[in-house]
């Protein structure tokens, strides 16, 4: 992880705290879903359907959307598993 990426991540973590908080709660519930590190956010694919999430670092996209747009899945498969 580069210097800049954790600059990020800690200011992230400290302005947004309690989002990031409610965020890394959801996160630990679907920490069995695929997920992945992008440019100082953590993107997780979970089973909703048709309901994407984004609150504080995480962002929680439907496999719906996954399907149909094509250029997410090609990041996804592009970044490595944290």
């Amino acid at each position: 992880m580069k210097c800049w990426e954790m600059a990020v991540i800690f200011l992230q973590g400290t302005w947004g705290i309690v989002q990031n908080l409610a965020g890394g709660v959801i996160f630990l519930l679907h920490i069995r879903e695929r997920y992945f590190y992008y440019k100082g956010s953590v993107v997780t694919f979970w089973d909703m359907p048709e309901m994407s999430l984004g609150i504080g670092m995480f962002i929680f996209l439907s496999k719906d959307y996954v399907t149909v747009n094509k250029p997410v899945l090609k990041i996804a498969k592009s970044n490595k598993r944290i």
